[in-house]
C-alpha cells in the first residue's frame, strides 16, 4: 500500500519530539514479535524476537521501550493483543511510559484529511492508520524528491530495512459500497501468499494518528484521492 516506502528509507530529516514504539505480538505462524520505535518521524530502532509466550513477550517490549526513553508505546488489541492487554490488567507493574491498547476496528478518529472528517473517508481506524501512513510516504517523497516544504513531523524515515520495506507494500485497498476507504483484509493476503505484516503492523501503531499526541497535520493537505 505504501508503494513509496523505497523513498522513505533513511532519508535526511532531524530527529526531534520524543521516541514513540509501536509492538505488534506474535501470534501461531511465522510471524515475529515486533517492535518498532521511531523518534519524531524518524524510525531509529527495531527490535524483533520469537516466541509465543504473550505475557512476556507483552513485558519485553516494555522494556525495550523504556530503554529506548519512550514515552508511548501502542499496540492492536484485537486478537493476540487481547492477550497482551490482559497481561498489562493482570500485572501490579507499572510501566514507565504510557501503553495504549488500540482497537484497529473501531470507528476513525475526528481527525480531518484534506477537510474531511476521517469518518467520511475511512472504514474503521485500520484505513484511517494505514492511509495516514501512505500519506507520510508521499510527503516524504515531496519533501526528498520535488524538495517541496513539509513540516518535519508529518514525514517518516525509515531504514533500509528489507522485511519492514516489503511488507508496508503488501496491503491493498478498496471503496466499499457507501465508497469509503477499507484495507484488505489479512485472511484475503494470505491468499495471495501474504504470510504476515509483523513489521508493517508495529510501524503503524509507532505511527499512530490521534495517539501519544500525534496527529495529522491537515492546514494544506491532501487526502490524496485517486493517487494509486
Amino acid at each position: 500500500m505504501a508503494n513509496r516506502a523505497d523513498d522513505a528509507a533513511s532519508p535526511s530529516i532531524p530527529v526531534a519530539g520524543f521516541p514513540r514504539c509501536g509492538f505488534d505480538v506474535a501470534g501461531q505462524g511465522e510471524n515475529q514479535n515486533v517492535e518498532v520505535t521511531r523518534h519524531g518521524a524518524v524510525v531509529r530502532w527495531i527490535d524483533e524476537w520469537d516466541g509465543n509466550n504473550t505475557t512476556d513477550s507483552a513485558w519485553r517490549a516494555v522494556t525495550i521501550a523504556e530503554s529506548h526513553g519512550a514515552e508511548w508505546m501502542g499496540f492492536d488489541e484485537i486478537g493476540v493483543g487481547e492477550g497482551v492487554r490482559s497481561a498489562y490488567a493482570s500485572s501490579s507493574r507499572v510501566p514507565n511510559l504510557t501503553v495504549r491498547g488500540i482497537n484497529t476496528g473501531k470507528s476513525p478518529t475526528a481527525i480531518r484529511y484534506g477537510g474531511k472528517p476521517a469518518r467520511d473517508l475511512f472504514r474503521n481506524y485500520r484505513a484511517e492508520a494505514w492511509w495516514s501512513l501512505r500519506l507520510r510516504f508521499f510527503r516524504t517523497w515531496e519533501y526528498v524528491a520535488l524538495r517541496k516544504p513539509h513540516p518535519l513531523s508529518s514525514l517518516i524515515s525509515i531504514p533500509n530495512h528489507a522485511e519492514l520495506i516489503v511488507q508496508l507494500s503488501c496491503p491493498r485497498y478498496s471503496y466499499n459500497d457507501e465508497g469509503v476507504i477499507q484495507v484488505e483484509r489479512k485472511i484475503d493476503m494470505r491468499k495471495r501468499g501474504i504470510k504476515q505484516l509483523d513489521h508493517a503492523d508495529a510501524c503503524v501503531m509507532a505511527y499512530a494518528p490521534g495517539f501519544g499526541g500525534d496527529t495529522e497535520p491537515t492546514s494544506e493537505d491532501r487526502f490524496l484521492n485517486g493517487w494509486l
